[in-house]
């Protein structure tokens, strides 16, 4: 939302927080100036009051009743982390005061999700239950719940899903049946029936279980959410006095004086508490969640740690097999369909996840399951998975979710007519530029604004999750002075005033990022805290090169690097399904000139328009100039190569892609002018010199030694040298770092020097 300028100031002024803070909450629904306190500043005391759970009194005489009778109460959860953490609290609760209560937690493959009547046939006949609480489950449950009233069996169904237009005959505790209540997760609704059932006191005995399973729920984190995520974070910093909990947190290293926060809960606490429900029973996590023996807390909490490394082996093999078959995938459809036999069912959302990030893509993976087929969706920002969904009902035995993941079970069968279908809508109902690879922010910033003041404004903001997303922040910069961190492919920057950038993983922008060309940076801002001092931090997520001024010695520097060819002699050619390009997916034109990149660039304006590397790989139409050696090509269809680079390049494509490799009928470019360059031997012994007398081996190091004690070296001296030098084998890089053989080499062997020391004639 928009605000005028005054208000914004004002509101600043009165709460003390920066104006571009305010702006940001603003965007994001926090119009009021009571609002954004509620927000920044809730406390328990905020919270909704149970009293809006319409059932509420009704199921605590019942719970009553049946506690005062010493019944027989079987809490049925669920699988995952929510459903595990639920079924803790509740249980919990009820055991400390004598109650003769137990849980069952079905099992993924076994049982599946939610109620069935074999399971609870089971319950029956070997518990003998008179009353059965759900958590996490049961709203759409209409048949079950009739089977066990005519079984005799008392039955309350506490869950957060979304009603279906019939609801169980039953007792119901439900967020979505109050309207404007917060849509609480499962953890959520069970602290709620605590409140009812034993006070505020004893409800937050629980915070921390409600906090993890809030979060990892991927539930909006507003309202009462928010709210329990942060009082139970500030537990779970404190000295934790579960004694699971405990021992779990120090096995990944998040014990106290640790500040544990929701990036710990969503990528070590809740992964690691989910993977016994995904490879083998659930029943794991909630007995050490539920445990008092030290001894037996610390045996679960190794075994976790061990199975959620071998969940992420197995989703990284997923995710690496699926990534091999989208090479024969058509990515002209605007969905990503895949079936493998044997995939783990438990971790196909995950691996669908990291796939849909990748391709911008909806993606739904399937694993057989005898005749049927299992299946985990995950889509991506304008594209409402569940929609799609309804609309291929009549081909789905079952499924639910929501807009932006779900699960379904389909018949084996039908699954063609499904990718069909799915892939027909998805085409009809969204613009082709859906899926074109966008930089997501929510506000720009100059780095000089930042200071620590800013930062820990911002970070009352914490805790993030849904609906209330880590801020991406926009800078647009032109050169930045960086230096590899360690023998790491990481790049870091500090600012003149303090601030530091670091950027994982992006060694190769390197020279980029020291140039004049214009560029935007896209990041997080953290405070990083050692030896009590505390500095900005910005975790660089993106860059994106906004204009094509590239000096021409880089380009020509490019077009030399080409005659360096490394044959993989174990890489077999890349062997694909062809299909044919779209006017929005399958081509990519690859450019060495700035003429032609303008050129085809006013030709196409709706082509992608990268430099050096492809921002995505979902294989939108793309224009690429001065592509990187390392770029790979295998889910375009077709590649078109224009300026005539040298022929030892286009052979090595054509060797890696066949015949999907074409020449473009466009070329600007002459024969590179070595005149331009006062290039000649001596400057090549002396590059040679300083690399072998050099004791740091990273190449960023020894390039800026160069630079400051021998200003007649300019950039395109080292990069010809460095060239050469590779192209006889006298050195090698590997992720920076520099390597030099013992071996001697006559120059002449070089086609690259060859051609430099022909410039006069």
């Amino acid at each position: 939302m928009n605000a005028s300028q005054d208000v914004l100031k004002i509101i600043s002024y009165k709460l003390g927080i920066n104006e571009t803070i305010i702006s940001l909450l603003f965007d994001r629904g926090l119009n009021t100036e009571e609002k954004i306190k509620t927000f920044l500043y809730g406390s328990l005391d905020d919270l909704e009051p149970v009293s809006i759970f319409t059932d509420g009194v009704k199921i605590k005489n019942l719970i009553l009743k049946h506690l005062s009778q010493n019944s027989k109460i079987i809490i049925y959860g669920d699988y995952d982390c929510d459903g595990i953490l639920a079924s803790s609290m509740l249980y919990l609760s009820l055991k400390k005061i004598g109650a003769n209560v137990e849980v069952f937690i079905p099992d993924r493959k076994e049982d599946g999700y939610g109620l069935n009547l074999s399971s609870l046939s089971n319950i029956i006949d070997s518990k003998k239950p008179n009353l059965i609480i759900t958590v996490d489950c049961g709203i759409t449950s209409v048949s079950e719940v009739n089977f066990l009233q005519k079984r005799g069996v008392d039955i309350i169904i506490t869950d957060h899903h979304v009603p279906s237009n019939e609801l169980p005959n039953c007792l119901i505790m439900n967020p979505h049946l109050t309207k404007g209540s917060t849509p609480l997760c499962g953890a959520g609704v069970a602290y709620k029936l605590i409140q009812i059932l034993f006070g505020e006191k004893e409800s937050q005995q629980y915070l921390d279980l409600c906090a993890i399973a809030t979060i990892a729920d991927i539930v909006p984190l507003v309202g009462d959410n928010r709210i329990l995520a942060k009082e139970g974070l500030n537990v779970l910093s404190g000295y934790v006095k579960r004694t699971g909990l405990q021992y779990l947190l120090n096995e990944l290293n998040l014990s106290y004086p640790k500040k544990i926060k929701s990036s710990d809960i969503s990528f070590k606490i809740a992964p690691t508490l989910n993977s016994s429900g995904r490879l083998s029973n659930a029943q794991k996590s909630f007995e050490l969640m539920t445990t008092r023996n030290e001894k037996y807390a610390k045996v679960l909490s190794k075994e976790l740690v061990i199975e959620n490394e071998e969940r992420k082996n197995i989703t990284d093999d997923v995710f690496n097999k699926a990534n091999v078959l989208l090479i024969d995938y058509n990515l002209a459809h605007n969905a990503i369909i895949v079936l493998k036999d044997n995939w783990e069912a438990g971790v196909l959302g995950i691996a669908a996840s990291s796939l849909a990030n990748k391709f911008n893509r909806p993606v739904i993976l399937f694993s057989k399951d005898g005749d049927m087929l299992k299946g985990s969706c995950r889509s991506i920002k304008g594209v409402n998975i569940l929609d799609l969904l309804n609309e291929c009902s009549g081909l789905i035995e079952n499924y639910g979710g929501h807009s932006m993941a779900a699960g379904l079970t389909l018949k084996n069968e039908n699954f063609d007519f499904f990718v069909k279908k799915i892939n027909l809508l998805a085409k009809q109902i969204y613009a082709p530029d859906v899926f074109k690879h966008k930089f997501y922010y929510d506000i720009e910033l100059d780095f000089d604004d930042l200071d620590i003041n800013f930062a820990n404004q911002l970070a009352l903001l914490e805790p993030y999750g849904s609906a209330n997303n880590k801020p991406i922040f926009k800078t647009s910069k032109n050169t930045i002075e960086v230096e590899q961190i360690k023998l790491h492919p990481h790049l870091k920057s500090k600012l003149n005033n303090g601030v530091e950038l670091i950027m994982f993983n992006k060694l190769e922008h390197f020279h980029l990022l020291k140039s004049g060309l214009s560029k935007n940076l896209y990041y997080y801002i953290d405070i990083n805290e050692f030896r009590n001092k505390k500095t900005i931090q910005c975790n660089i997520l993106d860059i994106e090169y906004t204009n094509n001024y590239l000096d021409d010695s880089f380009l020509d520097l490019e077009i030399l690097n080409r005659y360096i060819v490394n044959y993989d002699n174990n890489k077999k050619s890349l062997k694909k399904k062809h299909y044919s390009s779209t006017e929005n997916f399958g081509k990519v034109l690859l450019v060495f000139t700035k003429k032609t990149f303008d050129l085809l660039s006013s030709k196409f304006p709706e082509y992608n328009k990268n430099i050096i590397k492809l921002y995505s790989s979902n294989a939108f139409n793309t224009i690429l100039l001065a592509p990187s050696k390392k770029e790979s090509f295998d889910y375009f269809e077709e590649i078109i190569v224009y300026d005539d680079p040298p022929n030892e390049y286009l052979e090595n494509l054509i060797l890696k892609y066949g015949n999907i490799v074409k020449k473009g009928d466009i070329s600007h470019l002459s024969s590179i002018d070595f005149k331009n360059y006062n290039f000649n031997r001596n400057k090549l012994v002396k590059t040679f010199y300083a690399i072998r007398s050099s004791e740091d081996k990273k190449l960023t190091s020894i390039y800026n030694a160069i630079k400051k004690t021998d200003h007649m070296l300019n950039d395109f001296d080292w990069f010809a040298s460095l060239l050469i030098f590779k192209e006889l084998n006298i050195i090698s890089i590997d992720e920076g770092i520099l390597q030099i053989s013992n071996e001697k080499r006559n120059l002449n062997d070089s086609k690259i020097f060859t051609l430099i020391k022909n410039k006069d004639n």
